[in-house]
């Protein structure tokens, strides 16, 4: 029996899981393979869950192809063309239709030419019974609109997402500010972020994601007005992309009024002490992921919170921990070094982050030294390990598969491993061997073959019950050969893929 009659053969369930995990170009390609899986691809399970993009060319198709595109549940509508006749008409004749305004669950608008009113503010009302989340990207050319042009009414709409270079996304605001839930800002300056939500209530908003673009202006506390504390008050999701530092003078303010966050993700550059200390506050907060240089002018808090499950810190500036009973995850990444690796130092040992009970560890761009490794391997729950881009020595790694025995799941990745081999070789042949070339190449690559199978699969070999996952690591090979008068001396070393 084939290897294809066993595929043939499996269930339509565990292939609907397998397919789960391709993406929509993977799937049209799967779709090629044969009737079944063509048949199994075109499911209405698979159709509500892909993006289908309206464009001038498939509006003004057959009817048809038109009569395909209404089975899908997304789009993505791009304005490539600035006729009306061929973009603007075919859109609107589109998205009217009773077909498609029935079942479309989320809409991505790219705008370029044409605005919001453009696209809604006609003399019927656009229902959109079933719509959750809407999308709204538009450029410097589209231009500010009538909010009572726009005409839409979306009963079940919970999510905005706005990356908007002006205000022309205001009326989806001003419109279903009371209803929306989750609501994503990315902003030029923070004129436009306050025109954005204005004074509106926002009764239903429990997450929010703000996002400085470059050219923002720095806020101030005065900037804030007692409605604008009350939304933070009710979130219990926030994630401030902050590049600019734009958010440095208000960061203890927000997380004053923030008391019921759940989730709290900050990535910018700085945060001061004080407003550091605020997060010791956060009794509900969950997962804390902090991507800042914390500037320590006394002493930062520990943080003790009962609920704290998942951590994400900077290698730089390491959340320092207290009391987190509940603490099961921890990530450390170097992001502020994207081409060299940061080297952790003890102020990481001092922060508290190798607990006993801790599950999940996940390493970025950092160098571990035999110190770190030691501490590693004194968290005795430790299930899930992940080095990324990690650099250590590969005696180091074996230590923590020998010492971790309940260790389920190992991911390496683009990892830089070290290692020192001594080899035995005949110093009266040295000579010829440097005058053959091929032969001298020859050997060289068998060497790197049997270090290969010994270096990469050994630990698989050893420990086939863990999950060990190798993924574009990479060998530094220092080889040490037996000289005269008993010296040894180091080869450069160079990189060996495997």
């Amino acid at each position: 029996m084939t290897p294809e009659d066993y595929i043939n053969k499996l269930p339509t369930e565990l292939l609907y899981k397998v397919f789960d995990y391709l993406n929509f170009e993977q799937q049209m390609v799967a779709m090629a393979v044969c009737h079944r899986w063509n048949k199994i691809l075109s499911n209405e399970y698979y159709i509500a869950r892909r993006r289908f993009c309206l464009d001038t060319c498939n509006l003004n198709g057959d009817s048809s192809l038109l009569q395909k595109m209404k089975q899908y549940r997304a789009f993505t509508i791009k304005d490539s063309n600035r006729d009306r006749r061929e973009f603007l008409e075919p859109l609107r004749k589109f998205l009217f239709c009773h077909e498609v305004a029935e079942k479309v669950e989320e809409l991505r608008l790219e705008l370029f030419w044409y605005s919001l009113s453009d696209l809604l503010g006609d003399n019927n009302v656009l229902y959109l019974p079933k719509l959750e989340k809407i999308s709204y990207l538009s450029s410097i050319w589209v231009e500010e609109q009538d909010l009572l042009q726009c005409k839409v009414v979306a009963p079940n709409l919970k999510t905005v997402i706005l990356e908007d270079s002006k205000k022309s996304g205001n009326p989806l605001i001003q419109i279903l500010n009371n209803q929306i839930e989750t609501l994503s800002v990315r902003f030029i300056n923070k004129m436009l972020l306050f025109a954005t939500i204005g004074n509106l209530p926002f009764t239903s908003l429990t997450s929010l994601t703000l996002m400085a673009q470059q050219g923002s202006l720095l806020f101030r506390e005065a900037d804030f007005h007692a409605s604008h504390l009350q939304i933070f008050g009710r979130l219990t999701y926030l994630r401030i992309s902050d590049e600019k530092n734009v958010f440095y003078l208000i960061y203890r303010l927000i997380l004053r009024e923030a008391k019921n966050l759940e989730t709290l993700i900050i990535n910018g550059r700085k945060m001061s002490e004080e407003a550091f200390n605020q997060i010791d506050r956060l009794k509900k907060l969950q997962e804390l992921c902090l991507m800042v240089d914390l500037q320590k002018s006394q002493s930062l808090a520990r943080l003790s919170l009962p609920m704290l499950k998942v951590v994400t810190t900077y290698a730089g500036s390491i959340i320092p921990l207290g009391n987190v009973p509940n603490l099961r995850s921890i990530s450390v990444r170097n992001y502020k070094h994207p081409w060299e690796p940061y080297r952790l130092t003890e102020d990481a040992v001092n922060c508290g982050i190798f607990i006993p009970h801790l599950q999940t560890l996940k390493l970025i761009k950092v160098v571990l030294d035999s110190g770190f490794v030691k501490h590693i391997c004194s968290i005795t729950g430790l299930r899930t390990l992940e080095l990324v881009q990690v650099r250590m020595e590969s005696k180091h790694l074996r230590r923590i598969f020998s010492a971790l025995k309940d260790l389920q799941r190992i991911r390496l990745e683009w990892c830089y491993l070290n290692e020192v081999i001594t080899t035995q070789g005949d110093q009266s042949n040295r000579g010829s061997s440097t005058t053959d070339e091929d032969d001298d190449d020859k050997d060289k690559d068998n060497n790197e073959e049997e270090y290969k199978t010994d270096c990469v699969r050994m630990l698989q070999v050893q420990y086939p019950d863990r999950r060990i996952t190798n993924l574009q690591n990479r060998v530094v090979r220092n080889v040490m050969r037996p000289q005269t008068m008993n010296q040894r001396v180091m080869l450069p070393q160079y990189w060996r893929p495997f």
